[in-house]
């Protein structure tokens, strides 16, 4: 939409002529009105307006040297002379000033105007188009800016409209780095301040901006590449409710999301899957710590929380006892909502710690020792050899370890090993007895024995049986 004003120093004739059209189906915004000269060019150095419609003839400032001013601002403003006068050579000095177009006050009818605004925005919108394509075959593989506002879609399908309709987006070069993110780089110098207030201005509900400074010289596919890897994770850990135009600089994206983050990001998201944090706030405050400082990306992280709960439900059971932290997993879109998620599931941790009767430090070993077990399957694992690695004697580990898993460490050792062998002749084409050495059988028929009194089925009949049930599907 186009956002307008109105200047003429006769009231009726201005409240008249703005009540002559629905502007808005024109694509015109009347977002204000001037008596005179001065007060209108207050309203243009304040406000983000495109087009001015202007008398000539008025008191103090007269309509031409408003738009002699207007021409100084550092932004392009149409402008359009509102006049009595239809002599060739009056409507011509105004032309030679910048104005695009001319309404004649004395021969103003409903279908004239119209056909002359449908002109005026015609005209417009070609210019916008033939500057920004201009501007596009002058510099089209580096920034020349040395900012820009970056634009970042809160949606899964970006409100695109929304954003490209903003008449100070449309008067810049816009580049598409994906449909979700797009980058405005700013050719006018303006301060942090100023354009928090234009981003506001915008009311723009679904998208949020980041002014980003360092650009200039730099090539906008190499910059457009890290932006896309990098910006919707910086929202994600970034945003709070109300959070306005966010800032940062190249310099820092790149050093935050260089290619040297790989290991770190892998053992962040391994710690919160082990679940010992749950039960130690300075490990939770510490790992909260590293995932603010290394950022996963933000699928990964929901990933690695939605494998957490998957892992630890047979002994947690989290859909019964705590479904909220179930139902969070596909709601929670930002880190602040994460860290009071990880918060709750490590009270709810702590409560199971109260019911079992024992300390966190007994549970905090009971769950290392079952991290070790399935880390190590394909080993000789043995309840002596767990039980000293977590420090605790043989015969307290086992009480324990019975009162939380609701069986024997050498049951809950032959459930886990048949899962992961489930999982293994699913996914792989192995041998019956490559299987059965990889979760830790040295007796491959006696790990059928074991395979068919958990499941019901020997391993090759519940291999047939799993793809006979995917052909099915397919």
């Amino acid at each position: 939409m186009i956002k307008a004003i109105v200047v003429d120093d006769e009231r009726l004739v201005r409240k008249g002529f703005i009540s002559m059209l629905d502007w808005s189906s024109r694509g015109i915004d009347i977002i204000g009105e001037a008596a005179d000269g001065k007060t209108a060019l207050d309203m243009l150095k304040t406000q983000d307006i495109d087009l001015l419609i202007t008398d000539i003839t008025m008191p103090g400032m007269s309509g031409f040297e408003l738009i002699q001013q207007v021409n100084l601002l550092p932004r392009r403003i149409w402008t359009v002379v509102l006049t009595c006068h239809h002599e060739f050579n009056f409507i011509q000095d105004a032309l030679r000033l910048g104005a695009i177009d001319y309404l004649v006050k004395t021969l103003l009818d409903m279908e004239n105007l119209e056909q002359t605004i449908d002109r005026i925005v015609e005209r417009i919108h070609t210019e916008e188009k033939y500057h920004l394509d201009r501007q596009a075959e002058v510099h089209p593989q580096i920034y020349t800016e040395h900012a820009a506002i970056v634009f970042c879609s809160l949606d899964e399908v970006p409100p695109g409209s929304e954003l490209l309709q903003q008449p100070f987006i449309r008067k810049n070069r816009i580049i598409e780095i994906a449909p979700d993110l797009w980058s405005l780089p700013l050719r006018q110098s303006y301060s942090y301040d100023e354009l928090v207030k234009t981003v506001e201005g915008m009311a723009l509900r679904r998208w949020q901006g980041m002014y980003i400074t360092g650009l200039e010289g730099r090539s906008i596919e190499n910059v457009s590449g890290l932006l896309a890897q990098a910006l919707h994770n910086r929202v994600f850990y970034t945003v709070r409710p109300g959070t306005g135009l966010m800032r940062t600089t190249l310099a820092d994206l790149e050093r935050r999301y260089g290619s040297n983050r790989t290991h770190a990001v892998a053992s962040c998201l391994t710690n919160w899957v082990h679940l010992r944090w749950a039960l130690n706030k300075s490990e939770w405050e510490r790992l909260l710590e590293e995932t603010e400082a290394v950022h996963p990306d933000f699928y990964q992280l929901r990933l690695s929380m939605q494998r957490l709960l998957t892992d630890w439900e047979p002994l947690f059971h989290w859909h019964k006892n705590a479904p909220q932290l179930i139902a969070a997993i596909k709601k929670n879109q930002y880190w602040y909502e994460w860290r009071s998620w990880t918060a709750e599931l490590s009270a709810y941790a702590q409560l199971k710690t109260y019911e079992l009767s024992v300390t966190a430090e007994v549970m905090t070993s009971l769950i290392r020792s079952i991290q070790l077990m399935r880390d190590n399957l394909g080993s000789d694992l043995t309840q002596e050899a767990v039980a000293k690695e977590v420090n605790m004697s043989r015969s307290y580990f086992s009480q324990c370890f019975k009162k939380l898993v609701g069986e024997s460490f050498g049951d809950y050792l032959r459930a886990l090993r048949v899962d992961q062998a489930k999982r293994l002749l699913e996914s792989s084409d192995k041998a019956v007895y490559e299987i059965a050495a990889a979760v830790g059988f040295s007796d491959d028929k006696y790990f059928s024995r074991v395979f068919r009194d958990k499941t019901g089925l020997l391993p090759t009949e519940y291999r047939m049986a799993r793809k006979g049930k995917w052909f099915d599907e397919g």
